[in-house]
């Protein structure tokens, strides 16, 4: 099955594929120190294995609705990862985690895809409610959902570890009556 959402001419989102496991696992290993410091899932005995094994998982996950995990791609490459977690469809809940490479910060290239799958989110799987979550400390990640228009619900103590330490997560949440304010509908 190929799925793909598209952003714009030069912006997508798309599953993952066997095929485009070893060009994530190179990005992700040239980005090492750079994701490592948020990512609790980058860690030194990495594998290109175990991310085309997250990618086959990711995939059933997407076929059972359990899971949405895509790449994200700009002008054909791969710069980050993105996706729905915890789906609740019966509370109709889900939270959206995302990743990016240092060189592909700064453009707005992650908060445009935060925003499709938003949208996607609610008009396609009639959510009503959408969490993000960062690590305080973590100024860019926390940017998407503010800039977004997310209510800053409060801090989650000591809610992930991070490598080596317990890290709280500020905790952002979007209803849908909420978004349909913020984009005018």
């Amino acid at each position: 099955m190929m799925f793909s959402l598209k952003i714009d001419d030069e912006l997508e989102l798309a599953l993952p594929t066997e095929k485009s496991a070893r060009r994530a696992y190179e990005i992700i290993t040239e980005n090492y120190d750079h994701l490592r410091e948020w990512m609790p899932w980058v860690t030194e005995g990495l594998t290109a294995d175990e991310i085309r094994e997250f990618y086959r998982r990711t995939f059933m996950r997407f076929d059972d609705g359990d899971e949405v995990g895509m790449q994200l791609v700009y002008r054909g490459e791969i710069v980050g990862g993105t996706g729905f977690v915890n789906i609740d469809r019966k509370a109709r809940k889900l939270e959206i985690g995302y990743w990016l490479i240092e060189s592909a910060t700064g453009r707005g290239l992650m908060t445009r895809a935060v925003e499709r799958l938003i949208d996607f989110a609610f008009d396609e799987m009639e959510m009503n409610r959408i969490v993000i979550r960062c690590a305080p400390g973590n100024l860019k990640s926390r940017a998407i959902p503010e800039r977004l228009g997310f209510t800053r619900e409060g801090t989650a103590r000591e809610a992930s570890w991070l490598h080596d330490r317990w890290v709280d997560l500020v905790v952002y949440s979007m209803l849908l009556k909420d978004w349909r304010v913020e984009s005018g509908e």
